[in-house]
């Protein structure tokens, strides 16, 4: 599914959430929550939606590297004679060259990479352990394939265990809920789709219906139809609990 398919599932399964379990209180940062956690699944997507919103553009990096490089061959000619020049002008020459064919997906994997090991030192530095786990998690999890450990029970309890310790050190009521509603809302998206779901990797079998083919005219209009009967029946869940109450 697309990733603003599942977005809106993720928000829609955050609003639904109080109505279904009364004790969990509504509010704008749990739903927050289940939204970005609809998401993070697909942190092994280098391309995905949210992998593009949190690291820094793949441009960048590649612009760093010709930069770095540039300044290191001018180091090279301006410092050193001999071998030493040769040797720092070739490492300069190698960083551009690196910068120039590296495809945009490791590039991507190198952004996100940097990006979780930014969460990483900030949450050791600020004592939040629930952060540095969350940048263990965005920098390793593109070097996985796509749909494997991320997409199952395994990733979903990873994700769980980083809510639950982030919602003891921000006091947010209902932080685990809203993270592990959201993030298995895209296993249950994702499993209506021909690839499937193995949700529980390491064994291999997938569970699908397949009902919907990614990235087809009429897979997009399933996508849309689905959105609109679940926030239908969001919508009839809150009818129904303010009617009993």
């Amino acid at each position: 599914m697309r990733g603003r398919t599942h977005l809106t599932i993720g928000i829609l399964t955050g609003l639904g959430l109080s109505a279904l379990f009364p004790q969990i209180p509504l509010s704008v940062t749990g739903v927050t929550i289940a939204g970005i956690s609809s998401l993070a699944t697909d942190l092994d997507e280098p391309r995905g939606m949210l992998g593009q919103k949190i690291a820094v553009s793949p441009w960048r990096i590649k612009s760093a590297l010709w930069s770095l490089g540039v300044a290191i061959v001018l180091y090279a000619y301006l410092s050193f004679q001999g071998m030493e020049r040769n040797v720092f002008a070739g490492l300069g020459v190698f960083l551009i060259l690196l910068g120039w064919f590296l495809k945009e997906r490791n590039a991507r994997r190198i952004a996100l990479v940097l990006t979780g090991m930014g969460l990483l030192t900030t949450g050791a530095y600020l004592h939040f352990w629930w952060l540095g786990t969350l940048g263990i998690f965005v920098a390793i999890s593109p070097f996985f394939k796509h749909r494997t450990w991320c997409h199952s029970l395994l990733g979903a309890t990873i994700w769980a265990v980083i809510w639950f310790q982030a919602e003891s050190s921000l006091q947010i009521n209902g932080a685990t809920w809203y993270a592990v509603s959201g993030y298995l809302s895209h296993l249950v998206a994702d499993s209506l789709t021909k690839s499937g779901v193995m949700w529980f990797y390491p064994w291999k079998g997938a569970f699908k219906v397949p009902l919907i083919s990614t990235g087809s005219k009429s897979g997009a209009w399933f996508e849309w139809m689905i959105c609109v009967a679940y926030g239908m029946g969001i919508a009839a869940l809150y009818g129904i609990h303010f009617s009993l109450t």
